[in-house]
């Protein structure tokens, strides 16, 4: 089911791509040169990110896509409730500056299906977020205390 869901997204992307640079005219050189132009466009996306970032995307929307259909709800458009549950769930086995990177991937999704960024001006999804850190933060690594030699030798210095 998440394959399907995947599928649906990248499929719903394609066709509103293609709605849009559909050719007015019916004729075939029309049609061909509006389907070289779309090859393209695809081109372009495709190198719109790095090796590296693609691959984590694909990770990201993996989880992502997982708790969707964990939860039996629509990628997007996501509601607030459901982003902090998703921030929590990551949470579970993330540290919090990860927890983050993965919720970009949901404000990434959502522009790139026309829908408003759900990370942007969002009080109470920065309030979980602040608590994850707050809860699960790594504890500051402790100073070691200074000793009599040392003392002695910044001292004689």
């Amino acid at each position: 089911n998440s394959h399907s869901q995947e599928s649906s997204l990248i499929n719903r992307h394609i066709s509103q791509s293609e709605l849009f640079f559909r050719p007015t005219r019916a004729n075939d050189v029309t049609r061909e040169f509006a389907s070289s132009l779309l090859a393209e466009v695809q081109l372009y996306r495709e190198a719109t990110y790095a090796v590296n970032t693609r691959k984590a995307y694909r990770a990201h929307r993996k989880v992502y896509l997982q708790l969707c259909n964990m939860l039996d709800i629509p990628p997007a458009p996501v509601q607030c409730s459901h982003l902090c549950m998703y921030a929590a769930y990551l949470a579970r086995f993330l540290l919090p500056q990860s927890v983050c990177i993965y919720l970009n991937f949901v404000g990434l999704l959502h522009r790139e299906m026309g829908f408003p960024n759900p990370l942007l001006d969002n009080w109470f999804l920065s309030s979980v977020l602040k608590g994850i850190k707050r809860s699960k933060g790594v504890p500051p690594v402790p100073k070691l205390p200074i000793t009599v030699d040392i003392l002695s030798f910044i001292h004689s210095q």
